[in-house]
């Protein structure tokens, strides 16, 4: 799986160079990596709120029609 980074330092390593300013895709486990220790931050652009995505609001119970039913007879 690939993520999508900003490099923030200049970093280069067995495979790979990025420069300052670089917005790039890296494995998982190498954006983990740059991101835990300061070198990039994650670029995906933010999440926007969908139906499904959108927290749902607590159901309220209706009251029974002619009163209380709860009611002690």
């Amino acid at each position: 799986m690939l993520v999508k980074v900003k490099i923030l330092k200049s970093c280069s390593g067995y495979n790979f160079s990025f420069k300052q300013g670089d917005t790039v895709d890296v494995s998982d486990y190498i954006g983990k990596d740059l991101i835990g220790c300061g070198f990039a931050e994650d670029a995906r652009p933010p999440e926007t709120e969908t139906a499904e995505t959108k927290p749902k609001k607590p159901r309220t119970q209706k009251k029974a029609k002619g009163g209380d039913a709860n009611a002690d007879a």
